[in-house]
């Protein structure tokens, strides 16, 4: 995958987990308030924009798929 390419996935993916996980169609409960994996989901999209999406992506198909939500294909 280019860097481009990337880019664009891990914007698709920082998308779909605003839209059905930080929207509220998502359980966010990975401790007893649920704040570590909205913590982590929020990192991974700061990474996104930084250009760091090899550390983000990983994150956010974990969270996506965790939360039930469809994992964008590449």
């Amino acid at each position: 995958m280019t860097a481009a390419q990337a880019t664009a996935y891990c914007s698709k993916l920082s998308w779909a987990y605003g839209e059905y996980v930080a929207g509220g169609m998502g359980d966010l409960t990975n401790d007893d308030d649920g704040t570590q994996a909205d913590i982590n989901a929020r990192l991974a999209i700061a990474q996104c924009h930084e250009g760091q999406t090899g550390a983000a992506i990983p994150v956010l198909q974990q969270e996506l798929r965790r939360n039930k939500v469809p994992v964008p294909p590449v």
